[in-house]
């Protein structure tokens, strides 16, 4: 048995390769990313970013107004 390491850029042609490779019955395809399969859980987010407020009276202050401010 031998092993080959393929490095492919362009993610089209690298699944138009498996799906070819696939097919063949002397091939074997063995996936080494371990960490592709497993999903980082997060925590939850805030409420302030899952419903944010919006303004409804927008004021522009000069540069005056926020010095005194």
């Amino acid at each position: 048995m031998r092993t080959v390491v393929l490095n492919i850029d362009d993610d089209a042609k690298f699944h138009l390769l498996v799906s070819l490779l696939r097919e063949l019955p002397f091939v074997a395809i063995e996936d080494r990313n371990p960490s592709a399969g497993k999903n980082k859980k997060l925590g939850k987010l805030p409420a302030s970013v899952l419903h944010p407020v919006t303004a409804e009276n927008f004021r522009m202050f000069g540069k005056d107004e926020l010095h005194d401010r």
